[in-house]
């Protein structure tokens, strides 16, 4: 099972209680709005873009392929490889790389609250 998604306005009311009430939810929705369209101009831009505590963003080309290049699976090596079959142009892609205060604020998994959230992940 994948984690539960949160919903924005779900993460709009978490951040607006968390501020007791000091902004309303429209302004935090209007800020979060402004950071995400900032952060996609930047990166646009070719800018790597560091966020304390939340982590770093940073555009990425991946190079494109020929038609009759050579791919493998990389989940199964002794597959046999596999041909290209028409060009894939180079991409552009963001990559993101969580802040260790996001990882390390994960639980523990010896706790009782990360066996719990361990099951829940693993179950199908």
């Amino acid at each position: 099972m994948a984690a539960k998604p949160l919903t924005a306005t779900e993460f709009i009311d978490d951040v607006a209680t968390q501020l007791n009430g000091e902004y309303t939810k429209a302004d935090i929705k209007k800020v979060i709005g402004a950071v995400a369209d900032t952060l996609q101009n930047s990166l646009a831009d070719g800018y790597k873009v560091n966020l304390a505590g939340v982590g770093r963003f940073e555009p990425r080309a991946k190079a494109g392929r020929k038609k009759g290049d050579l791919i493998r699976n990389p989940f199964d090596p002794d597959a046999p490889p596999k041909e290209v079959t028409a060009d894939e142009p180079t991409k552009v892609v963001v990559k993101a790389f969580p802040a260790a205060a996001l990882k390390n604020g994960m639980p523990n998994p010896d706790s009782a609250k990360g066996q719990e959230l361990a099951k829940k992940l693993l179950a199908k």
